[in-house]
């Protein structure tokens, strides 16, 4: 009788402290939530938005976040986001995004599209080796699921949107660090401002040198040509016009010289049953020129001029130049909101793309909202969701 008097005590002061436990992990998971309640995107609805009252599933990756993980690119960065598969290839630098199992993606820089149609390695339309230097990046903002009555048939996956860093002190870096197989990397960052005016310049070297692998017979065997380079540089230039509005200049250079390895079953490339390495080489410039109006605003507008170009050299030459205007404005006319946005873009396969898109929303009773979208008909959300 005291040996089962013993017992249910003991079990009783478990089943406290596991309940205590449990309470004290709730209350600090509220708080931590409670935290995000007030964070804005802009890439869920192409309009700054509260995240807790967007429909949309987005996770956000802060430049704290790259600090404090030491992140080393976008890539490495959105492999930690749930749902978020990176994939690479010609050694690592042709970075592929998957979310939720989809490559079609669209990649934004600032809300400039990097989508082409030369596109990866795979069927993505975009590569993250284009994408600026993480010390240049503000955050990421990653929208999961289908995104295309807004962005596109490209984004059947998903959205990813890097927002750059606005220069707020004079300030520069200067960054080396070295690793296995012969890495090195050497980044030079700088920020500044002069009255109205406000720059970010970034620009990297990174070298890796050849692979080495166990062959048939054990010996250690180095993979001719797997060797790799990946340089870049990248400028940001902003000149307030006024309190909301400002022009603003992105150019973006990188080259990229690496193997891609495979493995030769048949002996096609050399000795079977060995690894070789097929060069690939790419250069990608681009340069777009922003002007923008109503900033921090609920309805911000711009009007953008891009240039893309992209070449690439892997068993074949391919050249891509997509060019064009994108524009994007917004009214509120009473309790009605609407956006319109309005793109063209031409590129070097003499093929022209247009496309308007209307939007209005109508706010109904609190706990309702009503979308009508032009091009994808009409829905009403409850509270419940449905």
């Amino acid at each position: 009788m005291k040996k089962q008097q013993l017992t249910a005590a003991i079990l009783s002061a478990l089943a406290a402290g596991t309940l205590s436990f449990a309470g004290t992990a709730s209350a600090a998971a509220s708080d931590e939530v409670a935290e995000d309640l007030g964070e804005t995107v802009v890439t869920a609805e192409r309009i700054p938005t509260e995240n807790m009252s967007t429909p949309a599933d987005v996770a956000v990756v802060t430049a704290e976040d790259i600090a404090s993980n030491h992140y080393a690119d976008v890539a490495e960065a959105l492999n930690h986001v749930d749902g978020v598969v990176m994939t690479n290839g010609a050694s690592g630098n042709d970075q592929v995004v998957r979310i939720n199992g989809e490559e079609r993606v669209v990649v934004l820089v600032d809300g400039e599209r990097l989508n082409d149609d030369q596109g990866s390695m795979s069927r993505a339309s975009a590569t993250l080796t284009r994408i600026p230097s993480v010390k240049d990046i503000e955050r990421i903002e990653v929208v999961k699921g289908a995104g295309s009555a807004l962005y596109g048939s490209d984004a059947v996956g998903g959205v990813v949107n890097i927002i750059t860093k606005k220069a707020k002190e004079n300030r520069t870096e200067v960054d080396l660090n070295t690793g296995s197989w012969k890495s090195h990397n050497y980044e030079l960052y700088n920020q500044g401002s002069d009255g109205g005016l406000s720059w970010t310049i970034a620009a990297g070297l990174q070298k890796r040198g050849d692979f080495y692998y166990k062959d048939q017979q054990g010996d250690t065997t180095r993979m001719d040509g797997s060797e790799c380079s990946n340089n870049g540089v990248s400028l940001n230039l902003r000149q307030e016009l006024a309190d909301d509005q400002s022009v603003g200049l992105r150019f973006a250079h990188r080259t990229i010289d690496g193997g891609s390895p495979a493995y030769d079953t048949y002996g096609s490339y050399g000795p079977a049953g060995a690894f070789y390495s097929k060069n690939q080489q790419q250069i990608m410039n681009d340069v777009s020129v922003t002007y923008r109006f109503k900033e921090d605003t609920k309805l911000p507008g711009y009007l953008r001029y891009f240039n893309h170009y992209k070449a690439t050299d892997f068993s074949g030459k391919f050249n891509t130049r997509m060019q064009g205007i994108d524009y994007q404005d917004g009214w509120r006319l009473d309790k009605r909101q609407m956006d319109a946005r309005a793109g063209a873009a031409h590129g070097s396969s003499q093929r022209v793309r247009h496309a308007l898109v209307a939007e209005s929303r109508h706010q109904l009773p609190p706990g309702s909202r009503y979308e009508g979208l032009c091009i994808v008909g009409t829905r009403v959300q409850g509270a419940d969701g449905r």
